[in-house]
């Protein structure tokens, strides 16, 4: 527990210093693709209207504990708060997988829907 809880500046190597980056960089690509998609694409809503939060909201959690890392903040720099965000970026990641599922189980059953519809007689008006 000493590990993840020591609130001691310690040095990053820098391959994990650099995947972080761009882990933040791919964040903010994936925040600014989906907030396009959910804004002028209506027919994709449903998929992209949950990742935009949660990738915006990674990225800049991100950016902040890059910023306390560099500029040695004792208490922001625990290993804790790492593991934290990474495991924050997991659960969104099932949670948006578990809507992903669903959306394509709904587009099953209405594609099902249509095609038994399309041999009921029509009404008239």
């Amino acid at each position: 527990m000493g590990y993840w809880f020591n609130f001691g500046f310690w040095p990053i190597r820098r391959p994990f210093e650099i995947a972080g980056l761009v882990l933040i960089a791919v964040l903010i690509i994936l925040a600014i693709v989906a907030f396009y998609l959910r804004r002028y694409k209506k027919g994709v809503i449903d998929f992209w209207g949950p990742i935009f939060p949660a990738a915006w909201v990674s990225a800049l959690i991100g950016l902040f504990l890059t910023a306390f890392y560099y500029e040695e903040l004792n208490f922001f720099c625990a290993r804790i708060w790492i593991l934290l965000w990474l495991l924050s970026i997991v659960f969104w990641a099932i949670m948006i997988f578990r809507r992903l599922r669903n959306l394509m189980a709904k587009q099953k059953d209405f594609a099902k829907q249509q095609e038994f519809e399309k041999y009921l007689p029509k009404k008239k008006a």
